[in-house]
Parts: structure tokens; sequence; C-alpha cells
């Protein structure tokens, strides 16, 4: 039994809105040379997102229905196109990024929370997918006969 704390689908819902308004408002301040604005919100997402995902990590996704799996994929998906957004595509020009003091830590967490939303996203599509569960369902299948194989021959 972990004890991790859990947290209700309307404590997930109120950090992804407010996570996808910083990232609405970090495009704005980058767009309109707001960089003061920008920085703050940035900071501010940073910490949302760092939040967010961190409430995945605790919660244990095959818990939430399908109705609130759409429901979640419904929240995440426009956050995580923001936040797509928000960075070059330009691998160089994201490295450049960083070298700044305080932008570069923010810009690396950001990053990495955009790959953890990402990351979520392909486990609640996969969560009730008939198809990949039944690939997953055989796979087991197949490495359980290989290890009594296996123990058979070494018996």
């Amino acid at each position: 039994m972990s004890n991790s704390p859990t947290f209700t689908f309307d404590e997930i819902e109120g950090y992804t809105g407010r996570a996808y308004a910083f990232a609405v408002f970090v495009t704005y301040a980058k767009h309109g040379a707001r960089i003061i604005f920008g920085i703050i919100a940035a900071i501010l997402l940073a910490r949302k997102l760092d939040r967010l995902v961190r409430m995945f990590s605790c919660q244990r996704i095959e818990k939430f229905s399908k109705d609130q799996a759409d429901q979640l994929m419904a929240l995440l998906q426009p956050l995580h196109s923001q936040l797509i957004k928000l960075f070059p595509v330009n691998v160089q020009e994201r490295e450049e990024m960083k070298k700044f003091p305080i932008l570069g830590r923010i810009v690396t967490s950001i990053e990495s929370d955009t790959e953890g939303i990402e990351d979520i996203l392909e486990d609640i599509a996969l969560l009730h997918d008939k198809e990949f569960q039944g690939l997953i369902a055989g796979a087991i299948k197949d490495v359980r006969m290989k290890r009594e194989n296996l123990e058979t021959v070494h018996n």
C-alpha cells in the first residue's frame, strides 16, 4: 500500500486549468515582448506543471473511469498543445535559452513537465484501448510460458 497522497478529479482539473492559463499568458508575453511578465508567468507555470505531473505520479491512472479518462484527455490535450508552442522548434535555440541564469532552470523544468504531460496523455489513451490490452495480455502470457519452460528445463 502506498503512502502517496491521492487527488480528486476536481483538484486535477483545477491544476490543469491554471497551468493552461499560465501557458497562454507566457505565450502572449513572449510574442508581445513583455519579458518581465513572461518570466513571472513562466515561473508560476513551472510550479503548476510540476504539481500537476506529481499529482499523476501519485494518482493511479487506471482508477479513472472511461468518462473521467475522456475528460482528462480533453483537459490535458489543449494544455500540451499550448506548452509545445512555448519553445522554439530548433534545438540549438532552445539550448541557448537555457544558458540564461533564471530562464534556464525554468525552460528545463517546463520541458520536462511537458514530456510528463505527454506520457500521461499516452497512458490515458491506452487505458481503455482494447487492442492494447489484448497485446499486453498476450505478452504477459508469452513471458509466463517462457518462464515455465525455462523452469522445466532447469529442473
